[in-house]
């Protein structure tokens, strides 16, 4: 099969199953909706008409209620003067009233006034013996002191089902003993059904006699396509079956869903059809015609052999970037074997410096503690002597070691998936132990332990590693040798086990006469949150993770790590590292000047510092003045924003987090504010060092992102930087 028919076949099989999927939607998902909507339009219905006949009764109460609480009516009770009832109770007066039967009655049983209407002439009739029926069944047997109670119901009798309301007779004022009561009671008719459709919006009609009761109160059929017939059983106070209404109503919503889904489906298959032909015809224009003719080109070099002939393809897209590939490849045909080796080494070469460049550029993003590390900064470019000098570079080496660790705590599954991007580069050994031995000296002291180095003496003097991971390493497992050893001493030795023409294989040894661990402890203690000594942890505290750490960035650097113990004899870990051979000259040392006073007097700015917290503030200004600039001050967004506004400042270096304003949103304020030709380069200075948090920086209008703490070398570059950008908007403008 060709592929035209191939990419014509896969174009109908997607928009096949695309237009599947549309059926599928609409006749399971479209229709089921509205059959559902139809389903609750009718139960609504259903409870508007149960609401109609409570709210016929609850009429029927209370018409029967203003009559019994009248002092004429029980004053016509107590007497029986039919005057009372030929004055209150004709024809035309029980029609307005809505009325069917009207019965006054003694509590003893005495029937005082009985009307009723004929359904047919609309003449008073006598009333019917099974009204009085319902009357003692309701009431019970008739006695002096039957206490009638207030109630309207529904009621199923032979002439129809009636709906009535008994009322006991008080006093208008509801005082003095009840001497009877009265039934008001009407016949559900025509007229009572058509206010009920009104009501529910169906059309109703009582069911004949001896039709089977459905098994539900709403049973729904639909014997029509386009009707729904509903049995509707009325129920009385006690959940009695009273009468069975047959309501039927038109399809209207499932018709209107039918003729949508028909009108949807015709429209999606349309829109597929026309779909298909446009993919197809962009398909062939696009691709596959100029397909067609790449293959026959290159049918036509290979058969004739000529890999001078180039392909001809213009385009500047995805095909035209295959035929240049193409021709590339062609025109290599014709370089030698050495050329070829020499091209492929060139590209390892510059892949190797790219990698190089990004893990220099990784291993410089953070650094800890803005206020120590820039004090240390701007205490190192002052006159110390040698010790003191000593002392500082101490602290500078523990304060990069601890940054680490943080970060690694902070980031422990990249440790655990070997995922830390490592620094190799080359180094003087000693000088690395006695920077770990300095630190070390301090934990040693507090337990006047002995700490000790021994360096072999066949030691290379340099090697190449990542000095903060060998530091990290080193400082963990002395700090757990001087945390768990109460007395005695701790020894670091560094061996060489193996020395090649590759390199060497160095063996480094952390001993200590500490408490020791079980030898069934020893196959979990690099697990992490695996500790040896609780009581030593509560007392000496620790997370468990140090171990873990370890091993992990041990076996990230080449070489594996292992411990020799017994309880109570101490334990002794070591741990291997390979290093290729590396020459001192390979090693470049650190520049001694660390400010350059006259940066202000080559690239002049005029800089405001927004800054709330007071270490930070003295740490940035000192820096700023060893480099010869001055700065103003502001301690939150509010007061940066309104200096800003204010105009003269080139520079604006900006804390992120402060109160009042955040430098975020004061720096989107000045770029609304000011004019393009007036505005500052706003720098962000921010601990945060996540991707997200540079966005947000670069977003919200800021030129550039610096974390804290400052780095002398990094805020000078910035701000000569800065100083280029002005220069050269300026000279363009």
């Amino acid at each position: 099969m060709s592929l035209r028919h191939k990419t014509i076949l896969f174009v109908a099989l997607v928009l096949a199953i695309q237009f599947g999927g549309l059926l599928l939607l609409v006749f399971h998902t479209q229709m089921e909706g509205f059959a559902q909507l139809e389903d609750e339009f009718i139960a609504k219905s259903c409870d508007k008409l149960r609401n109609a006949v409570t709210q016929e009764t609850r009429s029927l109460a209370r018409i029967t209620q203003d009559y019994l609480r009248w002092d004429d009516s029980w004053a016509f009770i107590e007497s029986g003067d039919e005057s009372f009832v030929h004055a209150n109770f004709s024809e035309e007066s029980m029609a307005n009233l809505g009325l069917d039967i009207c019965i006054y009655m003694r509590n003893e049983g005495t029937l005082l006034a009985g009307l009723a209407i004929d359904m047919e002439t609309g003449a008073f009739a006598n009333v019917p013996d099974s009204v009085l029926a319902l009357l003692d069944a309701r009431l019970g047997p008739a006695s002096p002191d039957r206490q009638p109670l207030p109630m309207s119901d529904i009621a199923a009798l032979p002439e129809g089902v009636l709906f009535f309301a008994i009322q006991p007779a008080t006093m208008s004022d509801g005082s003095g003993p009840i001497n009877g009561f009265a039934l008001f009671g009407r016949w559900l008719d025509m007229d009572m059904l058509a206010r009920f459709e009104e009501t529910s919006h169906l059309s109703l009609s009582q069911a004949p006699d001896g039709m089977d009761w459905p098994e539900s109160s709403d049973q729904i059929e639909r014997p029509e396509k386009n009707l729904a017939r509903i049995s509707i059983s009325i129920l009385d106070s006690k959940g009695g079956r009273v009468c069975l209404i047959i309501a039927g109503t038109e399809r209207s919503i499932y018709t209107h869903g039918q003729k949508l889904s028909k009108a949807f489906i015709l429209w999606a298959m349309g829109l597929t059809l026309l779909e298909s032909l446009i993919i197809l015809l962009l398909m062939h224009k696009l691709v596959l015609r100029r397909l067609f003719g790449l293959s026959a080109q290159l049918r036509s070099i290979t058969s004739r052999g000529d890999s001078s002939v180039r392909l001809q393809e213009d385009s500047h897209d995805e095909l035209g970037t295959l035929a240049a590939d193409m021709n590339e490849l062609l025109g290599r045909l014709h370089q030698t074997e050495e050329g070829l080796r020499e091209s492929i080494a060139k590209e390892k070469s510059a892949s190797r410096a790219k990698s190089q460049f990004l893990a220099n550029m990784s291993h410089e993003i953070r650094t800890p503690m803005n206020g120590i590390m820039g004090m240390l900064q701007l205490l190192e470019d002052t006159e110390l002597g040698k010790t003191q000098l000593g002392y500082v570079t101490t602290i500078g080496s523990s304060c990069e070691v601890l940054m680490t660790v943080i970060n690694d705590i902070l980031n422990l599954s990249k440790v655990e998936s070997d995922a830390v991007p490592l620094a190799r580069e080359p180094i003087l050994l000693q000088p690395l132990l006695d920077e770990v031995m300095g630190i070390a000296a301090t934990l040693g002291d507090t337990k006047k332990l002995t700490l000790a180095c021994e360096p072999a003496p066949d030691l290379p003097t340099a090697i190449t590693c990542d000095p903060n991971r060998l530091k990290q390493v080193l400082l963990n497992l002395l700090s757990n040798a001087c945390k768990f050893t109460e007395k005695g001493h701790v020894k670091l030795k560094v061996s060489p086990v193996a020395v090649n023409k590759s390199g060497y294989e160095l063996l480094f040894e952390v001993e200590d006469t500490g408490i020791g661990i079980a030898k069934e402890l020893q196959e979990r203690i690099f697990e992490p949150f695996v500790q040896i000594d609780s009581s030593f942890t509560r007392k000496s505290g620790g997370t468990g993770l140090g171990l873990t750490i370890c091993r992990n960035l041990v076996r990230q650097m080449g070489g594996s790590i292992s411990v020799e113990s017994a309880p109570r004899k101490g334990a002794t870990f070591r741990f291997s590292l390979k290093s290729p051979l590396t020459a001192e000259t390979q090693i470049h040392k650190k520049n001694e000047a660390l400010f350059d006073p006259e940066t202000a007097a080559k690239h002049p700015l005029r800089i405001l510092l927004a800054e709330d917290n007071n270490i930070n503030k003295t740490v940035a200004l000192a820096m700023l003045r060893k480099m010869g600039y001055s700065a103003d001050l502001a301690s939150n967004g509010m007061e940066a924003h309104n200096m800003a506004l204010e105009g003269g400042y080139d520079v604006i270096l900006m804390d992120v987090q402060m109160p009042l304003m955040d430098g975020l949103e004061a720096t989107e304020r000045i770029r609304r504010r000011l004019p393009r030709d007036k505005q500052p380069i706003i720098i962000a200075l921010t601990a945060h060092a996540l991707p997200d948090e540079v966005e947000r920086c670069l977003k919200a209008g800021m030129w550039r992102h610096m974390n804290k703490p400052l780095k002398v070398h990094i805020l000078h570059e910035v701000l000569v930087d800065a100083w280029k950008e002005l220069a050269n908007h300026r000279q363009g403008s």
